[in-house]
């Protein structure tokens, strides 16, 4: 489920950083899953113009390998959608993992952005993932280049009980500090996805916001908290990434 919700608020944050970033625009993204694969759309207008992407995910490789890769197509506007992402998960400690994750897109075949970055996470004692650790939940930076131009990338990740509390990806230029994070930059806040549909399934709105975890980390859980329908993990289903 992680991986799933990052790979997709990662492809609306490139989006945003190749067609411009304006606060309350949203998109709405919903998909089915099962133990191999997952099937999406992300869909919506933004910025007046339309977006429409079929997502789709390989799970076979994981846990076997760690593997998880992903592909996205359609269209936004009038030019043509390409991207394509992948992630290994590997276990640090006990408690820790790593997910090294790299995902591009190439709108119109002129204008590309990729994101690739090694996020560091935790599962708590009472079960909850989440990316950084209890006391800085974000992590970073790692790199995006967007035509041409590398910025700094931070993640932020939560799930409790099997149920996506929070994901979002934050953009600044290279070498700002975070926090502070400089006011021009517009974060991408995936609120939920608000349900579960299927045994995996995602259903929800990205939305563009001001960056809230630096200022507010108590009300963003709060507010994922009262929009999330929680789904429980099946007993032995492990962390479901």
């Amino acid at each position: 489920m992680i991986v799933q919700s990052t790979a997709t608020d990662a492809d609306f944050a490139l989006l945003t950083s190749l067609a411009g970033s304006q606060i309350g625009q949203s998109v709405n993204y919903s998909s089915t899953s099962d133990a191999s694969s997952w099937a999406g759309s992300l869909s919506g207008t933004y910025l007046g113009t339309g977006l429409n992407l079929a997502c789709t995910g390989n799970l076979s490789d994981y846990p076997s390998t760690g593997a998880v890769t992903w592909s996205d197509t359609g269209s936004y506007g009038m030019e043509t959608w390409a991207g394509t992402g992948s992630a290994t998960i590997a276990n640090t400690s006990a408690t820790g993992f790593q997910l090294t994750f790299s995902d591009s897109i190439a709108l119109g075949g002129s204008s590309t952005a990729s994101i690739s970055s090694v996020i560091d996470g935790l599962v708590t004692p009472n079960g909850t993932i989440l990316f950084g650790d209890s006391t800085h939940p974000e992590a970073g930076p790692g790199t995006a280049t967007v035509n041409g131009t590398q910025k700094d990338i931070y993640f932020s990740c939560r799930e409790e009980s099997g149920a996506l509390i929070f994901s979002d990806v934050v953009l600044v230029p290279k070498g700002e500090p975070l926090p502070p994070r400089p006011p021009t930059e517009i974060n991408n806040y995936v609120r939920g996805p608000l349900s579960s549909s299927g045994p995996s399934g995602l259903n929800g709105t990205i939305a563009v916001v001001p960056e809230p975890s630096l200022y507010w980390p108590g009300l963003v859980l709060f507010l994922g908290t009262l929009c999330m329908s929680a789904r429980r993990r099946k007993a032995g289903s492990g962390r479901s990434f």
